[in-house]
């Protein structure tokens, strides 16, 4: 059965909210775009996916120390 899940980004970390739309989004999606293999590391669960959003908060959050998990709303998004 597929159950769907909503994350609002009021769910999100605190610190995350300011740069979400402006910086962190975008980042994302740029390395989504220069990856060469999108679709096997960008998915719900990779390890992988895991190491792209925490390079992402460290680059976006550079004051922020913050370790991102697969059960985070961060990586949900």
């Amino acid at each position: 059965e597929f159950r769907r899940v909503l994350f609002r980004s009021n769910d999100l970390p605190d610190f995350a909210q300011g740069k979400w739309k402006s910086k962190f989004l975008p980042m994302l999606y740029d390395k989504f775009f220069a990856s060469n293999q999108p679709f096997d590391n960008f998915y719900k669960g990779s390890d992988e996916f895991v190491v792209i959003l925490q390079s992402v908060v460290e680059e976006v959050y550079m004051d922020i120390d913050y370790e991102v998990d697969s059960s985070d709303s961060i990586h949900f998004w």
